[in-house]
């Protein structure tokens, strides 16, 4: 006895359902020794987490498993994480209906070791040329047919189906009545859109086939190993194997069987991918290749269209205005979805009321809609900006400094740049003495603007404001300290500038030959050179001769 860790409860876990990997989706054997890429929390160079670090147990009752899975629970993402752990409040809401594994798991069965998806008992039986059991095999290894079992499929780098869950699960008992006209679920999971305590979860579901009785609408148990001539693996005869597995477990059974296909859910809970591979907004919020199928989650066809699109509606009673329905709005605000057509917004789809919300119910133009100046309206959608933004002096109006917000800057349906009507950029609006003091620099001249210097950089978006060390590296290269680099570029006004790589040095090609590239200072040390050489040929001596008399003229004063 002793400490658990991933070898001991994998001894069992990564196995459950008779082989590596076959239950569930994300636990097998190559969680042993797992890498940072396979589950940041399980890498055994890094966090190296062992499966109690999560699941406490008293008893072998385990905390966070699928029978206790909400996120009010102690053992969750919450726990080291908080309740807050994104830099951006659009993502922290999401955690309110979408659990943490949704989108930090974009796939399961990723270590390279397949799980089993469909298994097929009706297909079992099916003995060789000599009668005995056989065993085929894939061209991946994979055991797709045994006569014991059935029919098999896998699958790897599975991408999950979501459904709501609670955390709640039921189960079919022998007892139960079962449907034969519909695909009947073993375990079904608790939670609906209208449960407050559901969230969207993703699952591993697994599939298949098995035996039921046709009479009574129950589930079967057969009797399939033994050396009795009832045992399924010996006799490959199902109604022997039925009626002695029945009469073992004391339940009734009449005689007539038939075969149900049904479905298990098994949460997704490990293989936590880096955070730079998790599911990004338009995983989900696209109408192609949808992550979530809005309308299997419950959302009516309005409330599905609007979330399919990005950025999602919040009024999800409307439908977005795109490009091509836009007649309703152009009817009284032509100039404005003018501008906007050709904006980034319009050409994206990204629709009137993705930004105008319904201030109360009713319709338009009976009821108003909203007309938000705030940056948080922006920030919804553009995470990053709105981030930077936030941390920049812009924002900063607790020391007395204006707010100045996205619509400061940028015209709202057009999306171009502020400019004055004095023909001044939009930054001398409020930076005039500024303005005034670069008029007459050398930056000015070359047609540098503010934005060039304080806002194109790689090292954010920009909307820090703040100069960054390429914001001159970029001009400059590695001469960055000669006033001459200017004079390589000449920007247009309000360009973003291109210059060599600092490791490109300008070549200067001629006609006929080549010359070396010698600095002023290099010429000038070659002239000394020159000149104290014609020196000493002029007076007739060689190198070291004056000294040589110097020395002797003071030995004969000395004596």
């Amino acid at each position: 006895m002793g400490d658990t860790s991933r070898h001991t409860c994998g001894a069992c876990h990564f196995y459950g359902g008779g082989a590596d990997a076959v239950k569930h989706g994300d636990l097998d054997s190559s969680l042993l020794n797992p890498d940072f890429a396979l589950d940041v929390h399980l890498d055994a160079d890094g966090l190296n987490f062992s499966c109690t670090t999560c699941h406490n147990t008293d008893g072998h009752d385990l905390e966070g498993s699928r029978y206790s899975m909400n996120s009010t629970d102690e053992e969750t993402c919450e726990t080291c994480h908080t309740a807050e752990p994104h830099n951006y409040e659009i993502l922290n809401q999401h955690l309110e209906r979408i659990a943490c594994q949704t989108c930090h798991i974009p796939e399961y069965a990723r270590g390279g070791i397949a799980t089993k998806t469909w298994w097929d008992w009706s297909k079992a039986g099916i003995l060789d040329e000599d009668g005995n059991s056989q065993i085929i095999k894939d061209d991946e290894g994979h055991t797709i047919y045994d006569s014991r079992k059935g029919e098999f499929e896998y699958g790897e780098n599975v991408v999950p189906e979501y459904i709501w869950f609670n955390g709640e699960v039921d189960y079919t008992l022998l007892a139960d009545t079962v449907d034969p006209a519909n695909i009947l679920t073993i375990n079904p999971p608790g939670g609906s859109r209208d449960d407050e305590a559901s969230r969207i979860w993703p699952m591993k579901v697994f599939r298949g086939i098995q035996p039921y009785d046709v009479d009574n609408n129950t589930l079967v148990i057969p009797h399939l190993f033994g050396s009795d001539s009832a045992a399924y693996w010996k006799s490959f005869e199902w109604d022997a194997a039925i009626e002695a597995g029945m009469t073992y477990a004391g339940a009734p059974y009449s005689g007539s069987y038939d075969f149900i296909e049904t479905q298990m859910y098994w949460p997704i809970t490990h293989m936590v991918a880096p955070a730079e591979e998790a599911l990004t907004c338009l995983n989900c919020h696209t109408g192609e290749d949808s992550r979530l199928d809005f309308s299997a989650l419950g959302y009516t066809e309005g409330q599905a269209q609007a979330l399919s699109h990005f950025p999602p509606t919040a009024n999800l009673g409307m439908v977005i205005i795109s490009s091509s329905e836009s007649d309703q709005c152009t009817e009284c605000h032509e100039e404005q979805v003018h501008y906007w057509t050709d904006s980034k917004h319009g050409q994206n789809d990204v629709g009137c009321v993705a930004c105008h919300k319904l201030e109360s119910e009713g319709t338009h133009p009976d009821t108003a809609y909203s007309v938000s100046l705030e940056a948080d309206l922006c920030g919804g959608c553009h995470l990053e900006d709105y981030h930077d933004w936030s941390n920049s002096q812009h924002t900063d109006s607790e020391n007395g400094r204006f707010s100045i917000a996205c619509i400061s800057c940028h015209e709202s349906h057009a999306l171009i740049q502020l400019v004055p009507r004095d023909g001044t950029t939009s930054c001398d609006a409020c930076h005039k003495n500024k303005a005034d003091d670069v008029v007459h620099s050398t930056h000015t001249a070359k047609g540098v603007t503010c934005v060039d210097c304080h806002k194109v950089t790689q090292q954010n978006t920009g909307h820090t404001f703040e100069i960054q060390s390429d914001s001159c590296t970029r001009c400059h290269g590695r001469d960055i300290h000669s006033a001459n680099s200017l004079l390589l570029v000449s920007p247009a006004q309000g360009a973003a500038l291109t210059v060599p790589e600092p490791t490109e040095a300008p070549v200067k090609e001629e006609a006929v030959g080549a010359y070396v590239n010698i600095s002023t200072w290099g010429y000038v040390l070659i002239g000394i050179m020159i000149g104290l050489l014609v020196y000493w040929l002029i007076a007739g001596k060689e190198p070291g001769t004056s000294a040589e008399r110097v020395n002797a003229e003071e030995e004969t004063k000395e004596s």
